[in-house]
């Protein structure tokens, strides 16, 4: 290990899976990336600008980009969202200007309505406060951070990876058929990863992200210029390795 305490093949680690992101999967990474900028452009300029209209699109096409409207959540969300009317969304803009984290509890408890539950509430966060030191929280992240993985479904670099990390002891559930989910559907679940996410997860994406600069260790943007992780970084990460080994999950 070098002195920062991260081992060359861990960092060799986040360079190649923070490089293959994608979301949706097969939509190529420039496509994704791209995506990513639309999104987060046009939630600046509705914030800045303190356009409603548009910022209640924003929240519905980054509700469609995470969820990609299964099972209609996003349909959904947008009725919750006309339910509410204008006094949510002014509520909304006076927590801004989103220049740093202090709000990010508070923020997020707002965004927590019917069809909008916690992953989706920090996939918002995270264009709200600039794509840099707002990670998203799901399933996968969940699962990983948590050491809720099959056994003996991942390499030695995995391995390693996962050694370097914190164990954060996330809340997680059966949904039903089998499979493990994050839980959040009732008040003490949504309340306790909403903690573990602000108090442990946050931070933790911050560690690494700052170890990994610390280390040398960048990813080469969809130009092919060499870049620092970021916190958000970290997270697209560990959601890129987990799409692509869904056998762990």
């Amino acid at each position: 290990m070098n002195a920062s305490g991260i081992n060359p093949e861990i960092g060799k680690w986040f360079k190649t899976y923070r490089e293959l992101y994608e979301w949706p999967p097969g939509k190529g990474r420039r496509d994704s990336e791209e995506h990513i900028a639309c999104l987060y452009a046009d939630a600046h300029v509705a914030i800045e600008q303190g356009r409603k209209g548009s910022l209640h699109s924003s929240l519905v096409e980054i509700h469609r980009w995470k969820t990609q409207n299964r099972q209609g959540q996003t349909s959904k969300y947008c009725s919750t969202l006309e339910s509410l009317g204008t006094d949510y969304l002014d509520r909304l803009l006076e927590l801004g200007p989103f220049a740093n984290t202090k709000n990010l509890g508070i923020l997020i408890e707002h965004l927590k309505v019917r069809n909008c539950n916690l992953p989706v509430c920090t996939a918002i966060a995270s264009f709200l406060y600039r794509r840099q030191n707002v990670p998203i929280l799901d399933k996968f992240l969940s699962q990983f951070f948590a050491r809720k993985l099959r056994p003996n479904s991942y390499d030695v670099q995995t391995s390693e990876v996962l050694r370097y990390v914190e164990n954060i002891n996330f809340r997680i559930e059966d949904d039903g058929t089998g499979r493990l989910r994050l839980a959040v559907y009732t008040p003490n679940g949504f309340n306790d990863n909403l903690n573990m996410y602000l108090n442990e997860f946050t931070p933790e994406c911050v560690r690494i992200a700052k170890e990994l600069t610390l280390s040398g260790i960048g990813y080469a943007d969809v130009h092919g210029q060499c870049v620092e992780f970021l916190p958000i970084d970290v997270e697209m990460t560990v959601f890129s390795w987990a799409l692509r080994h869904s056998n762990c999950f």
